[in-house]
């Protein structure tokens, strides 16, 4: 894998374990929880998660087919990631996509991170199999922030990631 595409999977893969470890100190009632009405358990925000990184790796699948047609992330694209990244730091929330999942009201520990250990595998294999010029290729699409490139995807993906587990944390408390 090339190395910037192997830095951030890493940090995606060790706040993907801390989270488990973490969520070991629960029982699954308490993981399953909703803080207050209409607000998502912390397996809910996990189920997020998945579907949201799912995605992004099935349409990063199909638009490396033609990768050589797609342009490179360039100074818009450095913005706009920026910017993503800027507004989920800030705490302020907003509704998922209607892209994604809705996540469903009770899940298992085991179930949500064996499907997630399974898609990091589907991950790693892809990841592994770009070479270094796809890596700034704009194959993955954020329904706000627009196209961005696989490393771009990746950096968000931690930075949406650890939005998620403070939020389940705060709901465990």
């Amino acid at each position: 894998m090339q190395a910037e595409l192997k830095h951030h999977f890493d940090r995606l893969e060790k706040l993907k374990s801390d989270t488990l470890q973490y969520f070991s100190n629960y029982d699954e009632n308490a993981l399953n929880a909703q803080p207050s009405p209409g607000k998502w358990g912390a397996l809910q925000h996990m189920a997020h998660i998945i579907s949201s990184e799912t995605k992004g790796l099935g349409y990063m699948m199909k638009k490396i087919q033609a990768a050589d047609k797609m342009g490179s992330a360039g100074v818009r694209e450095k913005f706009m990631n920026f910017l993503l990244k800027a507004f989920l730091r800030t705490g302020i929330k907003f509704k998922a996509p209607s892209v994604l999942d809705e996540p469903a009201e009770r899940y298992t520990v085991d179930e949500v991170f064996l499907v997630w250990d399974k898609l990091r595998l589907e991950y790693v294999a892809f990841l592994a199999a770009m070479d270094g010029r796809m890596a700034h290729k704009l194959i993955y699409k954020h329904p706000i922030a627009g196209r961005l490139s696989p490393v771009q995807a990746l950096e968000f993906m931690v930075i949406h990631l650890n939005r998620h587990i403070v939020a389940a944390k705060k709901g465990l408390k």
